[in-house]
């Protein structure tokens, strides 16, 4: 992304679009695509953009060691 939503609606359309607000993320929906002076919402999602960085390692980390689903096979611990 690299261009500001106009308003809230627009980012709530193109979360929605994408499935919900991780998978926004994961999009790659970043702080400064937040509508400009909206210093609420650019606080909110800043805060949840550095959470999501934080956690994403470790669930990709996590999904590794998961099987496929349908995989019956896969043992593990």
């Amino acid at each position: 992304m690299s261009d500001r939503f106009e308003n809230r609606a627009a980012l709530a359309g193109k979360i929605e679009w994408e499935g919900g607000l991780m998978e926004a993320l994961d999009y790659g929906i970043k702080t400064e695509d937040m509508p400009e002076g909206d210093t609420e919402l650019i606080e909110a999602w800043s805060k949840l953009e550095a959470a999501y960085r934080a956690v994403e390692p470790l669930a990709e980390a996590v999904d590794k060691l998961l099987p496929e689903p349908g995989d019956a096979d896969a043992g593990g611990e």
